[in-house]
């Protein structure tokens, strides 16, 4: 239920978009993971949300980091796969394909 009121709150007064495929990875460093299916990433007025393919197992309960790789590109694609690390033992713990990116804007004021 709080990660879902993190969801509902960073979301609130913005207008969702047509999904996207990829966006710059300096956005990465905005990233919210709000549970195993749902990674937010932050620029200005817009929140994409990333509903990663099958879901990102264990990213969601906070033990575990996501790990996103760029090869020759400075962007985070639509069938990107990821690796989540664990925090405490730094081994990698499964991995997951990202999928569209929703871009959610805040209007103008």
């Amino acid at each position: 239920v709080y990660k879902r009121q993190e969801l509902t709150e960073a979301l609130a007064g913005r207008t969702p978009g047509p999904p996207v495929r990829c966006i710059p990875t300096f956005r990465a460093d905005r990233m919210q993971v709000i549970d195993d299916w749902t990674i937010l990433f932050r620029d200005g007025r817009t929140v994409y949300v990333q509903n990663p393919r099958g879901g990102c197992p264990g990213l969601g309960n906070g033990g575990r980091t996501l790990v996103t790789r760029t090869f020759g590109g400075s962007q985070l694609c639509d069938g990107d796969i990821n690796h989540t690390v664990d925090l405490v033992s730094g081994f990698q713990g499964g991995s997951c394909v990202f999928g569209p990116f929703v871009p959610y804007t805040k209007p103008k004021s």
